[in-house]
């Protein structure tokens, strides 16, 4: 297995900031306290110091297209999703809420923001920032449904031995088949409601897949195929 190197600090801004254009594959910074740690949307990510994992990873794929740059998203959400599961009793219910959300049936454990660096037309290293909900049993903002895993098992987790061993998992995790991401879609089976950012539109429909290009692609209720990039659609709790 290959190790990856876990630098922890006190505090920043972003631990995204601090993964440099030489750093190498593996390397990985985890803050005690992030205080403008971002998620998807450009939404702030309420961490309390101390009690979850906010960190950012280097992963340098070899010679991946940047057209095939998704690869690497699914393959990040898809490794932090096997790994939550082995700590929970029902794993099942862990799922991957499209494109790259941690999900704990209907609540929000956790959530990634893949920032890519492209030279040549080829993905010359990607930063992962991540957020863990890990020890945390209160939160202030308004976000709608957040989780700890805490919450789910009744146990406090030491954060150095759970940093170490996601980011080895991590460092050794491969562009992902779209096949494989299937697997673990949050809400992958029957009709659910989704609305369209454009128009306003609220609509009952069902996941037919994902694209390697990250577009997800929807029956709705009528028989009517709808195909939408991200932030064109969102899934309604």
């Amino acid at each position: 297995m290959m190790s990856a190197t876990v630098e922890w600090v006190p505090e920043t801004a972003s631990t995204n900031a601090l993964i440099l254009p030489d750093s190498p594959h593996g390397y990985c910074v985890a803050a005690v306290r992030q205080t403008a740690g971002r998620g998807q949307r450009g939404n702030s990510w309420e961490a309390e110091p101390g009690k979850n994992l906010t960190f950012s990873i280097c992963l340098r794929p070899d010679m991946l297209p940047a057209a095939r740059q998704f690869e690497i998203s699914m393959s990040v959400a898809v490794t932090v999703c096997d790994f939550l599961r082995k700590l929970v009793d029902t794993p099942q219910w862990l799922c991957i809420k499209w494109p790259n959300d941690i999900y704990f049936s209907d609540r929000k454990l956790g959530g990634i923001l893949i920032e890519n660096s492209i030279s040549g037309g080829l993905i010359e290293r990607s930063v992962a920032g991540i957020g863990i909900n890990v020890n945390q049993t209160r939160f202030l903002s308004d976000a709608p449904n957040p989780l700890s895993l805490i919450h789910v098992t009744g146990l406090e987790m030491a954060l150095e031995p759970l940093m170490q061993n996601l980011a080895d998992r991590l460092a050794e995790c491969c562009p992902c088949s779209v096949d494989r991401y299937m697997q673990y879609l949050w809400r992958r089976e029957g009709f659910h409601p989704f609305r369209d950012t454009a128009s306003g539109q609220i609509f009952s429909a069902s996941v037919r897949t994902v694209m390697p290009d990250g577009r997800l692609i929807l029956d709705d209720a009528d028989g009517h195929e709808r195909s939408y990039y991200f932030k064109e659609v969102e899934w309604l709790l």
